[in-house]
């Protein structure tokens, strides 16, 4: 689930869409898994840079409506998203971060 956005917290607060980081060690800061995407693999998932936080990155498709219709998805065991499949087949890694 952590591959689709979550309605009304990540379509609603600037920036919108999902949150990650460029380094390892900020997307998990108290250690844990984190998947590695090759960003040349998106399509329709586009990157916006957060101008405060040169290591910050959101994954977002073009528009607020696609923005909404994805995370609208979020949890349902029957169906997964373009989108959410789309980022899936761009993880090309995954890897442990230690404290």
């Amino acid at each position: 689930m952590n591959l689709t956005p979550r309605p009304d917290v990540d379509t609603a607060h600037d920036p919108k869409g999902l949150s990650t980081f460029d380094e390892p060690g900020m997307a998990a800061p108290r250690g844990g898994k984190v998947q590695v995407i090759d960003t040349a693999r998106l399509q329709s998932l586009r990157l916006v840079h957060d101008p405060d936080d040169a290591h910050h990155i959101t994954i977002r498709p073009e528009s607020q409506g696609e923005l909404d219709e994805w995370a609208a998805s979020r949890g349902r065991e029957d169906y997964v998203h373009p989108l959410t499949r789309e980022l899936q087949q761009a993880i090309i890694d995954e890897r442990r971060v230690t404290r």
